[in-house]
């Protein structure tokens, strides 16, 4: 399970930067996904152990520039192994859309934007990962959260930490995970009990 090539998306902070730094200590070569933050991707490749890993940039709203940052990812990788789906947007960080003092266009481009890099963006970026998997028994796994601000709502009184999240997503990627396939891992803290 070592030597693998790995694309993470949205992997220059957070929990795909734990991702792929989970990925190459365990002898993976990891190709780094950013949209607009070259310098912290860089700085993240240069303190990767291993070698191989490989910065890609794209916009996942743009369908032409997700098929090209996948296939350049395949390529500088040697193929594809493992699609870590993490990059995600609730919008502009510095600039809130709130219902009340935002124009109705306004709203509308906000949305699109969440829609088109967490839904639409990550279908696509599937489809083009699947075409260099699928030779090769690939694995893929998707990563979606229901927000960082429920702490209270956790009898361990915090969020999860990026490397947890990291461990799961290692492990749902490895061969011995293979039954889990199709499944999803709910890391929730307890902030609520399925029965």
């Amino acid at each position: 399970m070592t030597d693998r090539a790995v694309l993470v998306t949205g992997s220059s902070r957070g929990i795909g930067r734990a991702v792929v730094e989970a990925f190459a200590a365990g002898g993976d070569r990891v190709a780094i996904h950013h949209r607009d933050s070259a310098e912290a991707a860089e700085k993240l490749r240069a303190g990767l152990p291993g070698s191989g890993h490989v910065v890609v940039r794209a916009d996942l709203t743009d369908p032409e520039a997700v098929r090209s940052m996948v296939d350049r990812a395949a390529e500088q990788l040697g193929g594809l192994d493992v699609l870590v789906n993490n990059a995600g947007t609730y919008g502009d960080r510095d600039v809130p859309h709130p219902i009340f003092g935002t124009s109705y266009d306004e709203w509308q481009a906000r949305w699109r934007q969440v829609l088109e890099t967490n839904l639409t963006g990550a279908g696509n970026v599937i489809w083009c990962a699947a075409q260099h998997l699928r030779e090769r028994g690939g694995r893929i796994v998707n990563v979606s959260s229901r927000g960082a601000a429920i702490r209270a709502q956790s009898p361990f009184d915090r969020v999860a930490r990026p490397e947890e999240i990291a461990a799961a997503v290692h492990w749902l990627a490895s061969p011995e995970a293979e039954w889990a396939s199709g499944t999803i891992v709910d890391l929730n803290g307890a902030s609520y009990l399925r029965s």
